[in-house]
């Protein structure tokens, strides 16, 4: 009488191991686009309720609120100002050198 095992082989093994890495791998990445995808309906989602509040405050008030410290909020508006001025100068006074090296008159 002749004995057998009954048993999975290392190259059986492996296979089952390579499939359940590629399909591991693919439920990981769907996983992850999934969140991706909830996480933006969440942001959009807060931004109209955001939109929405401000309308009510605007329609009971007839202003829109301030910000607690609306004097920061006024020095960035000028700052950014400032920055948009010089580069607009800037490549006003590039785009005008430019076309004067390549003999454009503007």
């Amino acid at each position: 009488m002749q004995f057998k095992k009954k048993a999975f082989t290392f190259i059986e093994l492996i296979i089952v191991i390579i499939i359940t890495a590629i399909l591991s791998a693919i439920w990981y990445v769907s996983y992850e686009w999934y969140a991706s995808q909830a996480r933006d309906s969440r942001r959009v989602s807060d931004i109209s309720d955001i939109k929405k509040s401000l309308w009510f405050y605007y329609m009971e008030n007839s202003i829109y609120p301030l910000p607690d410290q609306w004097k920061e909020a006024l020095y960035e508006w000028e700052l950014l100002w400032t920055q948009w001025f010089v580069w607009d100068t800037v490549v006003r006074k590039l785009s005008k050198n430019l076309n004067m090296m390549a003999g454009i008159k503007s």
